[in-house]
């Protein structure tokens, strides 16, 4: 059976941290994607793209009055009958080429900060200051929004979004990619070998890691000396938490931002992952984590607050140490029980790894993905 044709639009692609969206193009079955982007950051060689336009002239024409003779052809040559963008902000670029190209169905995924950032936060940026200029043009607009998770979902039906646009559909990793990854990387040790605990993300607000950084501080000295806390991730919070660290008497290492390979290397070598994010201040929270999805499928024990976008589904496989929202001294506790005792994290490690299987395998969220594509051309 012959595919059919997609594009799917990111206006930076792609950032190290958005790894998710080249898995969704990359395990795509039953449609072939292009992918549309205004700045290239990096492109794999095996993607086919296209930038939406030339100049500035071009760009403000496209996002101001919905014209576009580039994208026109692009869907001609391909015979694109979907564009699926992922981020509410993006989308508001092609909303009005969207509105005026009904042939062509739209659909976008919204992952995080997009749907639950305050309009206040956005209207400070660029990119969210015309997302709210066009949001209600997106709503009416827009065949189906891909939530990546309820909480997701839930925010936007708070904003006004129609109930009947929105649905779940979880974000997934390709098993069989993370093998051969770690298998060239040497990722993997055994599990008598693994030492520390790691946390991945934006040093941001809304990640948390004050609040994992407080919990080490509260672990036995002789822990904290068998057991380093590291944390990926760069951001305008790194000076603070290396401030906090010196100020706990914490010895922690800052890894900065890394690429996938060298993540999974870290993550593999690792005994706990610890997921200690919060709504910031702005609103803005998480969807789904890919670092937690991808430790889980390691044997990482898990730890998180139960306000987490995630913590209904570790809790239902019994891979995780919930603690109340924001309360780090639980927590604490929590690292000490998983690191202190050995049958509590096999018995953690091997319900990681179940959990993994049964959520996060992205041939299910894609096929689930391929049918929502089915049923949008059918409307």
């Amino acid at each position: 059976m012959k595919k059919k044709s997609i594009a799917i639009f990111r206006s930076d692609f792609l950032n190290v941290s958005e790894t998710f969206v080249l898995d969704h193009i990359e395990n795509l079955k039953s449609n072939s994607p292009v992918v549309l982007l205004s700045n290239e950051i990096f492109v794999p060689n095996d993607v086919v793209y296209y930038r939406i336009s030339k100049n500035k002239i071009e760009s403000f024409i496209l996002r101001e009055f919905g014209f576009s003779r580039r994208i026109n052809k692009i869907v001609g040559e391909h015979n694109i009958d979907i564009i699926h963008a992922h981020f509410l902000t993006d989308a508001a670029v092609l909303a009005r080429y969207a509105n005026k190209n009904k042939n062509i169905k739209y659909i976008v995924t919204a992952h995080g900060y997009d749907a639950t950032m305050n309009n206040g936060a956005l209207s400070e940026t660029r990119h969210g200051s015309f997302f709210l200029k066009n949001e209600d043009l997106l709503k009416n607009t827009v065949d189906m929004i891909i939530c990546v998770s309820d909480s997701i979902k839930e925010a936007l039906l708070k904003k006004g979004y129609p109930a009947h646009k929105l649905i779940t559909n979880h974000l997934g990793i390709c098993f069989s990619a993370l093998d051969k990854l770690l298998s060239n990387i040497g990722g993997g040790n055994g599990d008598n070998d693994k030492s520390g605990i790691i946390g991945v993300g934006r040093l941001v607000e809304k990640k948390g890691f004050d609040l994992m950084i407080r919990s080490y501080a509260l672990l036995p000295y002789s822990l904290r000396k068998m057991h380093h806390l590291k944390i990926i991730g760069d951001g305008p919070e790194r000076a603070a938490l290396e401030d906090l660290a010196k100020n706990l008497d914490v010895e922690v290492k800052f890894l900065g931002a890394m690429n996938r390979a060298r993540v999974l290397l870290e993550i593999s070598k690792s005994r706990v992952f610890c997921w200690s994010s919060r709504v910031a201040n702005n609103g803005d929270s998480e969807g789904m984590g890919i670092a937690l999805m991808e430790a889980a499928y390691m044997g990482l024990p898990l730890l998180m607050y139960s306000n987490q976008p995630m913590a209904n589904i570790a809790k239902k496989y019994s891979c995780a140490k919930i603690s109340p929202a924001y309360d780090y001294a639980d927590m604490a506790k929590n690292i000490e029980i998983i690191l202190s005792d050995n049958s509590c994290f096999f018995e953690m490690s091997d319900r990681s790894k179940l959990m993994a299987a049964s959520e996060f395998d992205i041939s299910k969220s894609n096929e689930k993905l391929e049918h929502i594509y089915d049923y949008v051309r059918a409307l």
